[in-house]
């Protein structure tokens, strides 16, 4: 077993001079030894080292200890020495590099939902965004067809004319603040872009607020005359769709809760129709947080004409959240999580592999966000790495061993 410890020591050896250790093993290193020597077995995939013998012909290991000390202070960061690789095992490895680069990571939560409900006949309800008259009213009737896009009614009131007065007044004087406040009331309001040009332009501040039809359909229900007072709450069409819609409620972890909210985009796949993926919308985002499993309900809509989507049918849900621009990341396989923390393996300018530590972000998408520890443009190495960490690793802990003194005190380089 001592002659086998020693050869395996003997292909060990640190910097530009080998040497070898020879130690007094108890059960537990000869255990944790004997764990690892498929890991230190791999030396051998570093082509060009040449095994160290060992010999016990020195007195004391000061040398030693020196030399070792010299290594940590050269190559050393944060506490994983570098490794050299000959190219020929780099190809034989497989090892693939990448490089940190700064972009867009746009994340997604994946969850799974079942479907609550499914409506047969949805109409979308078209009320007034203000309180007003009505000043312009379509002339469509229960049956009709309605094109996207197509003007339904108009509203017109004494206070909108008003605002739009202010702002074309502060527009046109160069007061900028005014102007800007002005601006977003009438935003509020309902005002498109091409009417509010048209203010800027010096047009009569009496625009009404038009409302278009968002989407094709047909008629359902009409109320209202021209010039008859309304307000928000008032339905003035009822229109329906030639489509379905789908209710589906899917759960998110609390730690999801503050990146999911009304109105974000939505995407569903059922096993049962491969190939096909659903669009649709969040509308709802359930408060309380369930106590025993630490999870939120989250209400999404999705318009479908598809007759095979039926109601208690699961399905994959993916939630889109909001894209973060300038962004370092990495390849996801190119970080190594260990209980100690995250590390790469950085491919330096000399030529050598150095494991660094760094602060992993969020992930999506293949990608790992670095928040702290690599600069854009370093080049880590993606496949392989791990190989290359255990050798650092094993170099470091003889290293120190080395350098405190806890060698042995006789060792024969070559």
């Amino acid at each position: 077993m001592k002659t086998a410890l020693q050869d395996l020591a003997g292909c060990l050896y640190f910097g530009d001079s080998a040497f070898a250790l020879t130690m007094v093993l108890n059960k537990k290193t000869i255990i944790t030894l004997l764990l690892t020597a498929l890991t230190t077995g791999l030396a051998g995939y570093f082509a060009g080292r040449k095994p160290v013998s060992i010999a016990m012909q020195d007195s004391t290991g000061t040398q030693i200890a020196a030399q070792a000390q010299a290594h940590l202070t050269r190559h050393h960061h944060n506490g994983f020495p570098a490794v050299t690789i000959e190219p020929s095992v780099v190809q034989n490895l497989g090892v693939r590099t990448a490089r940190a680069e700064i972009g867009e990571m746009s994340q997604s939560i994946e969850t799974i939902g079942k479907i609550t409900r499914v409506d047969q006949t949805a109409r979308r309800i078209i009320t007034p965004p203000i309180d007003g008259q009505l000043a312009y009213l379509a002339d469509k009737y229960p049956g009709d067809d309605v094109r996207q896009g197509e003007l339904l009614f108009s509203i017109a009131s004494t206070p909108l004319f008003e605002q739009e007065r202010r702002f074309q007044e502060a527009f046109l004087a160069g007061e900028t603040a005014n102007a800007d406040t002005a601006l977003a009331a009438l935003n509020r309001q309902g005002l498109n872009p091409e009417q509010i040009a048209k203010l800027q332009a010096g047009a009569r501040p009496e625009l009404p607020v038009e409302v278009y039809a968002r989407e094709a359909g047909y008629i359902f229900a009409r109320r209202g005359t021209v010039g008859e007072p309304v307000n928000t709450g008032f339905t003035v069409f009822n229109i329906g769709g030639n489509y379905r819609v789908v209710e589906v409620t899917a759960e998110i972890f609390e730690r999801q809760w503050g990146k999911v909210e009304e109105g974000q985009r939505a995407f569903m796949s059922v096993r049962g129709l491969p190939g096909i993926v659903f669009e649709g919308r969040v509308v709802r985002v359930e408060p309380p947080v369930g106590f025993t499993t630490r999870s939120l309900e989250v209400r999404l809509k999705f318009k479908t004409d598809n007759p095979e989507l039926t109601q208690s049918l699961f399905a994959r849900i993916k939630i889109l959240d909001k894209s973060r621009k300038k962004v370092l990341m990495v390849p996801q396989e190119a970080v190594i999580r260990t209980a100690d923390g995250e590390r790469v393996v950085v491919v330096r300018a000399d030529g050598l592999y150095q494991p660094v530590a760094v602060l992993a972000g969020e992930a999506s998408a293949g990608r790992v966000e670095i928040r702290s520890g690599l600069d854009e443009g370093a080049v880590v190495v993606a496949s392989g790495q791990f190989l290359i960490d255990s050798e650092s690793n094993l170099q470091a802990e003889l290293l120190r061993m080395a350098a405190t003194g806890t060698m042995p005190r006789s060792v024969h380089q070559h």
